[in-house]
């Protein structure tokens, strides 16, 4: 018997069947559409889609990282996707990783039935991924998970860890890379701005340490909700123009860079 490890995906759409009771053409017809964008975003990151259920679609990936990358983009996607006057089309996912049997094109196994059964457990609009997930892509993502605790799963022995993708740190209340002198009224409480280590001489492999030591940080510092974190793009643009920090410690409301 064939087995391989691999980070699974299970999505589907949130109330498919009563759309197709409504209008049944012409949700056939936006189904497929959609089937061919997740089989597009699936590939895209090294995945194949192994098995599709009407609505849903099961996805596997060498990669856990992006398993969850690949989620995001579709769920994105299909929100920028939706046609004016129709019913929208919501999604909602589970992710897990784990060992599983190979019959042909298909994988079974016990780790597939649970990600299915967490994909059952997330509301519309959501990405929720098992403990064993978290743990391969909590330090090498950059996105922000919520702790939504152990749940139980009809006919799984034991409660499993959930977390919940909230967001990703490029796009959580991150202020841009400035491009010009700006005068701006809003404040954040709690906001911070991780400046790029400085290296002396021109040792390369110095720079690119010191530079994926502060992108460490930034991901690690964005996934306090109430804090409001620099991306990395506006971080190394305001270290690059040399700020002055007193100016910025006064708080005079303008942009330290040009």
């Amino acid at each position: 018997m064939k087995r391989k490890m691999a980070a699974l995906m299970v999505g589907d759409i949130v109330g498919y069947s009563g759309m197709m009771e409504r209008a049944e053409e012409q949700t056939a017809e936006r189904l497929a559409s959609r089937q061919a964008l997740i089989s597009e975003k699936v590939n895209l990151l090294d995945g194949r889609v192994f098995k599709t259920t009407g609505d849903g679609a099961l996805a596997e990936f060498p990669s856990a990282v992006n398993a969850v990358r690949s989620a995001f983009e579709i769920r994105s996607a299909l929100a920028g996707a939706q046609e004016p006057d129709t019913e929208p089309f919501r999604m909602r996912f589970g992710l897990h990783i784990a060992d599983v049997v190979v019959q042909g094109d298909d994988l079974v196994g016990d780790g597939v039935n649970l990600a299915a059964r967490i994909q059952a457990a997330a509301e519309p609009d959501s990405i929720y991924v098992s403990g064993a997930l978290f743990d391969h892509v909590r330090r090498n993502s950059a996105f922000i998970f919520d702790d939504m605790g152990e749940r139980a799963f009809k006919n799984i022995t034991e409660s499993v860890h959930l977390y919940r993708v909230r967001g990703e740190i490029g796009a959580h209340r991150l202020q841009s890379a400035p491009t010009q002198l700006v005068i701006t009224t809003e404040r954040w409480p709690a906001s911070v701005a991780v400046l790029p280590f400085r290296v002396s001489g021109d040792d390369e492999n110095q720079r690119y340490l010191a530079e994926g030591l502060t992108e460490e940080l930034i991901v690690e510092l964005g996934r306090f909700r109430r804090l409001a974190v620099s991306s990395r793009s506006a971080s190394f643009a305001v270290a690059d123009c040399h700020p002055d920090p007193v100016r910025g410690r006064r708080g005079s409301g303008r942009s330290i860079c040009a």
